[in-house]
């Protein structure tokens, strides 16, 4: 399913009723516009402690002492991008997680990896700047 206005794709669960995002237009996220997807919308002020920079740097150890509790650069230019879809030129590139989902007599562990999509370095090239409340 394509958002009419935000043009995110959504997959719609088989098992639960509920929508998956699975992905957001890559040329917003290059030009940081509205629609650029929720990654940047952490809920920064209710985030206690280093919880948020623990949970990063078990995905990412090699960001240790490099960002700060909310997972952006010392220089702000930068915050690790939480973003459980994949940015894509063309809707066509998301083929591959319905064809995973719909393989017959998959459990749900499996059903469910369907959605677990990996970035490929270019997805990170031109991050923008992210501001945190206060900035």
């Amino acid at each position: 399913m394509i958002g009419k206005r935000t043009g995110f794709v959504y997959y719609s669960d088989r098992r639960l009723e509920r929508k998956t995002l699975i992905g957001v237009h890559e040329e917003n996220v290059r030009v940081n516009n509205y629609f650029d997807g929720p990654f940047d919308q952490l809920p920064d002020n209710f985030v206690e402690g280093d919880t948020l920079r623990k949970f990063i740097l078990k995905v990412e150890p090699k960001l240790k002492g490099q960002i700060d509790r909310f997972g952006g650069t010392p220089d702000g230019e930068v915050r690790y991008m939480i973003g459980p879809y994949k940015l894509n030129k063309d809707v066509s590139e998301l083929d591959s997680v319905d064809r995973c989902a719909t393989r017959k007599r998959a459990s749900a562990k499996s059903y469910y990896g369907c959605f677990i999509l990996d970035h490929s370095p270019q997805d990170f090239k031109a991050r923008p700047k992210i501001k945190r409340p206060g900035d």
